[in-house]
């Protein structure tokens, strides 16, 4: 058994301000609550290292003028039903300037 696929798409359920000293605000909101996270972020031309609470996480980052998309993938051995499987995490973000 190779485990199940899972898959997920959620659509405008929050904002990321990036200001220009290199610090953010990510708003997500789920229903009725929503979390706001500030975070630090550096990038190259194709990178994005977003840090919030010590952790970070570099993202892939494909942008245009007003349009960016960012990747962050990982993976991790885990046990389904008493079987070893390679567990892969994909998270896409797609952010359009207002």
């Amino acid at each position: 058994s190779n485990g199940d696929n899972d898959n997920s798409t959620t659509y405008n359920n929050g904002t990321m301000i990036f200001k220009k000293d290199g610090t953010g605000i990510l708003t997500i909101v789920d229903g009725s609550d929503t979390e706001t996270m500030p975070f630090n972020y550096t990038n190259t031309q194709d990178k994005l290292i977003v840090t919030h609470d010590n952790e970070s996480q570099t993202y892939d980052m494909e942008w245009s003028k007003n349009k960016m998309t960012l990747t962050w993938r990982t993976s991790w051995m885990d046990f389904i039903n008493n079987e070893q499987v390679d567990v892969k995490y994909t998270t896409v973000i797609k952010l359009e300037k207002k």
